[in-house]
């Protein structure tokens, strides 16, 4: 998932300018929102939002978080379940690159690599 790609940066937008043809295929076979919105313009509260399905007030995080570990482990925040989580309980390998404006420690997402019984 990336949530900092602008529609019009897409040649399946009309961009003639960029070449993305697997972005392309991705938005030809999938389903492509043409008028998406972000809950909130912060980062922190947005991403949340997008790891949860839930608003930025029902999570209780309406703020970006600086020089934290992780905010999955605060209990001031409501981020469980969240999608990651829900995908690892379901067998899927997941993981994370990148920022998350959610804490510096890896909030447990990373199972590439580690050992499992499924």
């Amino acid at each position: 998932m990336a949530d900092q790609i602008r529609a019009d940066a897409l040649a399946v937008s009309g961009n003639t300018f960029v070449e993305t043809p697997s972005l392309d295929a991705l938005a030809r076979s999938g389903v492509r929102f043409a008028n998406a919105y972000c809950p909130q313009a912060l980062c922190t509260p947005s991403r949340s939002s997008l790891l949860t399905g839930v608003y930025p007030h029902t999570t209780g995080l309406d703020h970006n978080l600086y020089a934290v570990p992780n905010a999955f482990q605060m209990p001031e925040f409501k981020l469980t379940p969240n999608w990651p989580t829900l995908l690892r309980e379901a067998g899927y390998y997941t993981g994370y690159i990148g920022k998350m404006h959610l804490g510096d420690k890896d909030p447990g997402y990373s199972t590439i690599g580690q050992a499992t019984t499924r």
